[in-house]
């Protein structure tokens, strides 16, 4: 919205002043959606150029096995798994010992956005700037796991000038249950 001009001698309103002032809370672009005992979630059109991020967020409720879960972004309904992908994740598991765990991936064809592990019941929440615009997308957020109090920091970028319009929550192995929805932000 642009900012109102205002002249002398003008009367100004709260609302005149408000308009020039709030900020939009963001837009859902995908409400909850759920995914039942799945290896791949592929979700497409949801990345739109109108927004300058985009929160993902993933809960995952039930697995099959120990897994990992790895993200890779799509464009016109196809993954895109050339190894630009690169991610730095850190963070301690607290309820088992407080070291400092710092897995990472360099020219990936994916991003691993869990440990490969038992603690696979998470929330996990990641925030996308640049994924619809044809720029490095950036990628930053955290999971934390359901069962105990483990919680990973992830950052990381797709290192190509590349507009997409979707992504895929892989597993490494077996399944998964659970949500995921999208929402966009302008400001």
């Amino acid at each position: 919205m642009p900012l109102t001009t205002y002249t002398a001698g003008q009367v100004l309103t709260a609302a005149s002043l408000n308009s020039n002032f709030l900020v939009s809370p963001g837009e859902v672009v995908t409400p909850s959606t759920a995914f039942t005992t799945a290896g791949t979630i592929s979700v497409n059109n949801v990345f739109e150029t109108r927004f300058r991020y985009q929160v993902v967020t993933i809960r995952i409720t039930a697995a099959s096995t120990t897994l990992q879960v790895l993200l890779r972004m799509r464009v016109g309904g196809a993954d895109n798994s050339s190894s630009n992908y690169f991610m730095g994740m850190n963070g301690p598991n607290v309820a088992a010992d407080t070291t400092l765990y710092g897995p990472r991936s360099n020219a990936a064809t994916s991003w691993a956005i869990t440990q490969n592990n038992a603690r696979n019941l998470r929330n996990i929440q990641l925030v996308f700037v640049n994924a619809a615009d044809a720029l490095i997308t950036g990628v930053s957020g955290f999971t934390s796991s359901l069962s105990d109090a483990d919680l990973f920091y992830v950052n990381g970028a797709y290192n190509a000038a590349t507009a997409f319009d979707g992504f895929s929550i892989i597993t490494s192995t077996g399944t998964i249950t659970g949500t995921y929805s999208v929402a966009g932000f302008t400001a």
